[in-house]
């Protein structure tokens, strides 16, 4: 099981490596925008768009609302547990 927490305990994510099972937490209106931005996660990085509903694109929505859309810089954000490494269709020494 893997865990994502953002802003200790405003957002939960729990699932498995590859895909959300739960989603909970303290914030109703961040856990509701995360659960709707799922459907179709931003971007990690510029290049690499998560699937619907996996780890990687909770990882993604969290990112984007606690670093993108707030002034605020040091939220805290612990995964616990395995998220799968993202995919370089290039290999390890692509450059992008």
């Amino acid at each position: 099981m893997t865990t994502i927490d953002a802003n200790d305990g405003e957002v939960i994510v729990k699932g498995t490596k590859y895909q959300v099972l739960w989603i909970h937490g303290k914030n109703k209106e961040k856990v509701k925008q995360v659960t709707m931005m799922l459907f179709h996660p931003p971007a990690i990085g510029g290049t690499y768009w998560p699937r619907p509903y996996s780890m990687l694109g909770a990882l993604s929505c969290i990112s984007e609302i606690y670093y993108t859309n707030t002034p605020y810089q040091n939220i805290p954000v612990t995964v616990d547990g395995e998220l799968p490494d993202i995919p370089r269709p290039g290999g390890p020494d692509a450059i992008y």
